[in-house]
């Protein structure tokens, strides 16, 4: 009974440690696709898209193919009328990461149609820390994305 007890806990605290694991990574990638805007690297967002993305707010699937690079491309989710840079975006935001549990919570409408899946995690990158600070994107949800890891490397499956 001991020993079932033990390998049972033992299970139990590696799983947890696995999906703080996941949080963490899901986090940091997101957080590379936001440091790509300032970056003016709109090749790595862009690649980091799955084959077919699914608005977060309605619902609608989109196929994503080397033609829509230029369209993905051509506006920038930063705001144009303030110097704005990474180091800002360290003072003024702090990034989190939802579980698909959390955000089927937290955002019941969403959780209907974006078809989420155990693993998956919604970055949010656009909140101010705090009122009053400046904002750099061109609307908040210019940093939220849904990320699924898909063999083994993270994607952007809905934004």
């Amino acid at each position: 009974m001991n020993k079932l007890l033990i390998l049972l806990m033992s299970v139990l605290c590696w799983t947890a440690a696995n999906a703080q694991n996941n949080a963490e990574e899901a986090k940091s990638f997101g957080i590379k696709v936001v440091k790509s805007y300032f970056d003016n690297n709109c090749n790595y967002t862009f690649e980091q898209l799955h084959s077919t993305i699914t608005s977060v707010e309605g619902g609608q699937k989109i196929q994503i193919t080397p033609e829509l690079k230029e369209v993905f491309c051509g506006d920038s989710p930063l705001r144009t009328d303030i110097k704005v840079s990474y180091a800002l975006y360290n003072e003024f935001y702090t990034p989190k990461v939802l579980t698909a549990k959390e955000v089927a919570a937290q955002y019941p409408a969403w959780d209907k149609h974006l078809g989420l899946q155990a693993g998956d995690y919604l970055f949010i990158g656009g909140r101010l820390n705090a009122a009053g600070g400046t904002r750099l994107f061109k609307s908040s949800d210019m940093a939220r994305f849904l990320l699924r890891k898909i063999d083994g490397k993270w994607k952007i499956v809905a934004i």
